[in-house]
């Protein structure tokens, strides 16, 4: 999928600001490399990764809005950490949000706004819906952070690597989320039954989720309360499996 790729470093070179804000923020996390044993990396992840995947491969233009980062390396504990080289960076302004997990809003300049946050991984359930569980952050790689998503276009990540000009990314995509984008399925991230107990029925043996061959501008799909894939229809099988509770 070199293309691809080419064409995501594209898509961020035009953000100028957005793309000067990832080279130095980068820049400053590797510099942390080593350091208290620390080897972070930055990623991007996500809706952004996902609605690029459907405008380069189905001409479907769906340029998403936000940019979420990830970053590994650190633990909860050293968020502070994360938090003082956002700060030294060429932005307007950070606020630290404390919720389930915390996460950092970046401004920039131009009033442009990323979330930052650190991979993260379940660590046991407290509960039965699926904001009932604890997370741990120290020691999880980004494909671990990927593998608690929920469909498999949604876990995808870009690592931004160092680079002396420009930016240069590598694709890490351990469930297949652009072969799923490619043939206009929906597929869990694991098994969809213990993924999805309790926010929407799914018959049994149900795994994938097919989409129409035809792309509906106006489509939407909605799962447990959020929108996703809002360039694509669900047909009449899928809708017929998938009940909102």
């Amino acid at each position: 999928m070199s293309h691809f790729m080419d064409y995501s470093i594209n898509r961020l070179l035009a953000l100028g600001e957005v793309r000067d804000f990832l080279k130095e923020f980068g820049s400053r996390l590797e510099r942390q490399r080593g350091r208290y044993g620390i080897t972070p990396s930055l990623f991007i992840v996500g809706g952004w990764i996902r609605d690029n995947a459907i405008e380069y491969l189905h001409g479907c233009r769906s340029a998403s809005k936000d940019l979420d980062l990830v970053v590994t390396g650190f633990s909860e504990r050293e968020m502070e950490e994360v938090e003082a080289l956002l700060g030294r960076c060429t932005v307007r302004s950070i606020t630290p949000v404390m919720g389930i997990f915390p996460v950092i809003k970046v401004h920039l300049p131009s009033g442009f706004s990323l979330d930052v946050a650190l991979a993260r991984g379940y660590e046991r359930s407290t509960g039965k819906g699926h904001k009932d569980f604890t997370f741990k952050t120290e020691g999880i790689s980004i494909v671990e952070d990927l593998a608690r998503r929920d469909f498999t276009m949604n876990a995808l990540a870009l690592e931004i690597l160092p680079a002396d000009q420009g930016l240069e990314l590598d694709l890490i995509d351990p469930f297949d989320g652009l072969g799923a984008i490619k043939a206009r399925r929906i597929e869990t991230v694991g098994d969809p039954e213990q993924k999805f107990l309790g926010n929407f029925s799914i018959s049994p043996g149900n795994t994938v989720f097919p989409l129409t061959q035809t792309l509906s501008p106006g489509g939407e799909g909605r799962v447990r309360g959020c929108f996703f894939w809002k360039r694509f229809a669900l047909d009449e099988n899928t809708a017929a499996n998938m009940h909102q509770i």
